[in-house]
């Protein structure tokens, strides 16, 4: 049994060479499908013959994943008959990731899931996922993620701060469309720093004047509550 991969799409021939007595017939059959094989727009047979030696193509323009399968060319005479396998496997980029989500959220972390999709016939490499701030013009920040994950945990994320996330899937052909871009905030720590430019003055003898700065927004971490 041969076997031989195509990209969708691009056009393939299947060959079958036969030795034997003339007159020879030939006949194209594929399994799970009705025999003999049925020609088509896109598929023609096409035969070459000459004394003792005789060959037959399956030609297949425009490739489409239903022509996966095992084909048997099966050559007959006088004498008998005799058959050749050969496996083709049309393969193309995966489907878009099902299922995208935030399971988990954290300060500084969270806790992506999703399903497997359809790999294209082709085994899945690795995932992508893509995030950024929220609204920013930027280039994502790219991490890989093995095929045989499905869900993952991103770090070093900043508190009480919204990100974007989307996800895409890898196999031998190329990368899949990307998920629906999704959204999540991270929850909020305690500031970072403390008030600034603290100052004391006597008010009179019953008390004191305690004024301060905010720290700077980027240090809050969430929004401040009290002092």
């Amino acid at each position: 049994e041969h076997e031989k991969s195509v990209t969708k799409g691009d056009p393939v021939i299947l060959r079958c060479d036969i030795t034997g007595d003339m007159p020879l017939t030939i006949h194209w059959g594929k399994v799970h499908r009705n025999l003999p094989l049925i020609t088509e727009d896109r598929i023609r047979i096409q035969e070459d013959a000459s004394v003792e030696n005789s060959s037959s193509m399956v030609i297949i323009q425009n490739t489409a994943a239903e022509d996966t399968g095992l084909y048997i060319c099966t050559a007959r005479n006088t004498y008998g008959q005799s058959q050749a396998t050969l496996r083709l496997r049309v393969v193309e980029i995966p489907s878009t990731p099902l299922d995208f989500q935030v399971l988990e959220v954290w300060c500084k972390s969270m806790r992506l899931r999703w399903k497997q999709p359809y790999n294209g016939n082709s085994p899945l490499k690795y995932y992508i996922i893509r995030y950024k701030l929220k609204d920013s013009k930027g280039k994502p920040t790219e991490t890989k993620v093995p095929d045989s994950q499905n869900s993952v945990v991103i770090r070093d994320f900043r508190p009480s701060t919204t990100y974007s996330f989307q996800l895409l899937a890898v196999n031998e052909v190329g990368a899949s469309g990307a998920s629906s871009m999704i959204h999540a905030t991270t929850r909020e720590e305690e500031p970072e720093a403390a008030p600034q430019n603290v100052h004391v003055k006597s008010k009179d003898s019953s008390g004191f004047l305690i004024s301060w700065k905010a720290p700077p927004v980027d240090k809050w971490n969430g929004d401040l509550t009290g002092f």
